[in-house]
């Protein structure tokens, strides 16, 4: 049987075409490699091919074996505990005792809205998981540059409330600033990726892709969720950094990128207030969260009220008492309205079932052979985790108040829940296409230092 023969034959067995050229490139290799040992042994090349293609078998069964391992693969496990932790916050929202109009009943308002947002959310998660997140390979920077050109347009045309920009509406559409900002993290991964192999010009690129929304996010008062942008964008730029993905002095640039991009949203912070870009009011509350001024009563208040709380069951006393006093009482500060409401142990489930899902997200990331892969994963897990992070220590009292929300929690509005769903999905479809998608040879890198 011909080499070509053959190989046809395989790739005829495979059910995902995508993957058809690479596998044909990798047994053709081979191919080639036994059919030259074979003729260094003396035969001629028409035997030593011939050979090399009976050693390799039946090629049915070689395509058949080589179809169950490249086709798309579904995480159940993780499918599974995101709908368990979806009908576990529709159920605590759906029967705490939470005031929010005296015309609306707690139940018809909150249980509905958390439904709603968490069904289309596991659908949106669905639809984005069997999209082939590799697209990012060839249209990241796109899709990183039109978010930024959002951001920035949200700085002079988003619907401002109280000094913050909390949304932007575009063609009859709202989209949340607060969700602009978390997707912009692994799609900075892709900015990331997208420079591979180049040199020290690629390091002042990746900088301005990070001054940019840096400075929109705090232009229209997000001051929290700029600076976690930046921690995530220097995590992921530690990452690739790391993995040599760029032709520079590791040691240097990790140290020079962890002082420029660590210190950026403290000179963004001076560039705003001394240029009077930023009104008083809005100084006034940037100074207040960064200096933690005004914030003791209602730590002291968080303090009270977690100490009050049961382990099994609600104090309806305490709750009242609570939720006229804290502010955002069934968002920022969820943990401690359940803590009223249910007790500490239902607390506790709803942190350790997040927890579990962040580390399954992280996992998912670090067992990527494909870097594109691990960088947007790590860019999805590092967002769940510093929102996590963030609410958790907002409500144990440990930084000031903040308008922050629990992942897959509707908080506020629903634009926060269909983005924590839109990186489920993303990170989904990491793990579902892992066996499918193939590598991209870096941009100016050299082969030799590729084999090295």
């Amino acid at each position: 049987m011909k080499m070509n023969e053959y190989l046809s034959q395989v790739t005829d067995q495979i059910r995902c075409q995508k993957v058809h050229k690479a596998v044909r490139a990798e047994l053709q290799a081979h191919l080639e490699d036994q059919a030259e040992a074979y003729e260094s042994e003396g035969m001629s090349a028409d035997e030593a091919m011939e050979k090399a293609v009976l050693e390799m078998g039946d090629p049915v069964e070689t395509g058949v074996s080589l179809d169950r391992v490249h086709r798309p693969h579904m995480e159940w496990s993780a499918l599974l505990l995101v709908g368990v932790i979806g009908i576990f916050s529709v159920i605590l929202y759906m029967f705490a005792p939470f005031d929010y109009n005296e015309d609306i009943q707690n139940m018809s308002w909150y249980g509905m809205r958390q439904l709603v947002f968490t069904v289309a959310g596991y659908a949106v998660m669905l639809l984005v998981c069997r999209l082939d997140y590799s697209i990012l390979d060839r249209l990241g920077t796109l899709a990183a540059g039109i978010v930024v050109a959002l951001m920035l347009l949200a700085t002079q045309f988003g619907l401002t409330v109280n000094g913050a920009t909390y949304c932007l509406y575009l063609g009859g559409m709202q989209i949340p600033t607060m969700a602009l900002q978390w997707l912009y993290v692994p799609l900075f991964g892709a900015v990331l990726y997208h420079y591979r192999g180049q040199g020290y010009g690629c390091i002042w690129k990746l900088l301005l892709w990070v001054l940019l929304p840096a400075y929109a996010g705090l232009t229209y008062a997000r001051f929290v969720f700029t600076m976690l942008m930046c921690l995530g964008m220097l995590v992921l730029t530690i990452v690739a950094v790391s993995r040599d993905w760029y032709q520079v002095n590791k040691k240097r640039t990790l140290t020079g990128l962890a002082i420029c991009i660590g210190a950026l949203p403290l000179v963004l912070i001076m560039i705003l207030t001394r240029g009077q870009l930023l009104a008083p009011y809005q100084q006034e509350r940037m100074e207040g969260f960064l200096t933690g001024s005004q914030t003791s009563y209602i730590t002291l208040q968080v303090s009270k009220t977690l100490a009050g709380s049961h382990l099994i069951g609600g104090n309806t006393e305490l709750l009242q008492s609570a939720q006229n006093v804290l502010p955002s009482f069934s968002s920022s500060y969820l943990l401690v309205a359940l803590a009223c409401a249910y007790g500490w142990f239902i607390v506790a489930v709803v942190v350790i079932l997040l927890a579990v899902l962040i580390l399954k997200m992280f996992r998912i990331s670090s067992s990527q052979k494909n870097q594109l892969g691990m960088i947007i994963g790590y860019g999805c897990g590092i967002v769940f985790m510093l929102q996590f992070a963030m609410t958790v220590a907002v409500n144990l009292g440990l930084l000031p108040p903040t308008s922050i929300v629990l992942p897959l929690f509707a908080g506020s509005g629903g634009g926060t829940i269909i983005t924590s769903y839109i990186l489920l999905g993303l990170t989904l479809s990491i793990y579902r296409y892992k066996d499918i998608t193939t590598e991209r040879m870096p941009r100016k890198q050299k082969i030799t230092e590729i084999c090295e």
